[in-house]
């Protein structure tokens, strides 16, 4: 009866929810890629607004550890404008995405890991592999949108 299909529309609404997050971290790493090489960003009009819509995924209270143990907030995502360009053999690629909606959050808490490895990486080890474990929180103007809140990255073995 009635109980199954509020758990189906339960289980329906975790899965967009978890679709939602994994495409961001997608979305995000393919603009630090495109960010960082400098490739599509060539018009200043496209810089100016990419950048600003790259603000917009953060929440203000954001905080990011690197696998160094140095921790950053909303000011050092704000910095990230003037590394345009600058790593032009710079790649990401994405692995092994693994979504979870927080018990008890009524889908506004989300977490997820994530595997990231970097090629032609500049500013550490050229080659790299990241695991990364990200908090999101749902974005209180906009319902489905999901903001970085916390993300804390390890290298891998």
């Amino acid at each position: 009866g009635m109980e199954v299909s509020a758990r189906e529309c339960h289980v329906k609404g975790e899965a967009k929810v978890q679709a939602a997050v994994a495409k961001e971290i997608e979305d995000l790493h393919l603009f630090f890629t495109e960010w960082y090489s400098g490739k599509g960003f060539e018009d200043k009009k496209v810089q100016d607004e990419g950048f600003a819509a790259f603000l917009t995924r953060f929440h203000s209270d954001v905080s990011y550890v690197m696998p160094s143990g140095n921790q950053y907030d909303f000011g050092f995502m704000k910095g990230l404008t003037k590394m345009l360009g600058f790593n032009p053999d710079f790649k990401i690629k994405v692995e092994d995405i693994q979504v979870s909606v927080v018990p008890g959050s009524g889908g506004k808490v989300v977490t997820a890991t994530y595997k990231e490895f970097q090629t032609g990486a500049k500013n550490s080890q050229k080659d790299n592999g990241r695991i990364t474990t990200a908090t999101f929180v749902e974005d209180e103007q906009e319902k489905g949108k999901f903001l970085w809140y916390r993300i804390h990255e390890c290298w891998l073995p």
